[in-house]
């Protein structure tokens, strides 16, 4: 994986919750492709989050992204609630 800047995390995760709410719109279609390709993406964006976390130093960026970790559980666990068929690993 490549290593994402701060700023391309927080936009990242952003992004993340104004597709949540247009994948309600895609379970309303059954367009389930669409929800899976969301779920994939919030474990990558997890997993992202993770690696920098491990590879910040500075305090101050360490406690924003784990703000934007908190936050992208969060999305994950609403996720797992709305779309029941297949869950994201927490």
């Amino acid at each position: 994986m490549h290593d994402v800047t701060y700023h391309g995390l927080h936009k990242w995760t952003c992004s993340a919750f104004e597709r949540f709410g247009w994948m309600t719109l895609a379970a309303r279609d059954h367009h389930k492709y669409k929800i899976d390709d969301f779920k994939l993406e919030l474990l990558h964006l997890k997993t992202a989050l993770e690696n920098k976390i491990g590879k910040t130093e500075e305090n101050d960026r360490r406690y924003d992204l784990h703000i934007l970790h908190k936050n992208v559980d969060c999305l994950i666990s609403n996720v797992n609630k709305l779309f029941k068929e297949h869950h994201v690993k927490k």
